[in-house]
């Protein structure tokens, strides 16, 4: 499964969680990696690639452990990139992710 362009925009598409608060954001994004997965009858667990999107270098310090975290020390693939802007521009970070469920 390929989670693509995460955000932290709700499942519900109505509400932005975290404008202006990185960890916040990721927290968000990573909760809904947690679980979509499990609607399509994987697992966190069967993560395998993450590739996230920062609009400032300096944000991985404070998006790479809220990541780490919610693996729970899982150490799977990762890409990093830091780009000029995402499609909202209250997102300071965005993800693809990578499932291969057994």
């Amino acid at each position: 499964m390929f989670l693509q362009g995460q955000t932290a925009i709700t499942l519900d598409g109505k509400e932005f969680i975290g404008v202006g608060d990185l960890e916040a954001q990721a927290e968000s994004v990573m909760q809904c990696v947690k679980m979509l997965p499990q609607d399509a009858g994987a697992r966190v667990e069967d993560v395998c690639k993450i590739a996230a999107y920062v609009t400032e270098h300096s944000s991985r310090e404070l998006l790479y452990p809220v990541i780490a975290r919610h693996l729970g020390g899982m150490h799977v693939a990762s890409t990093g990139l830091v780009v000029k802007g995402l499609v909202r521009p209250e997102s300071d970070f965005e993800v693809d992710v990578f499932t291969v469920a057994s």
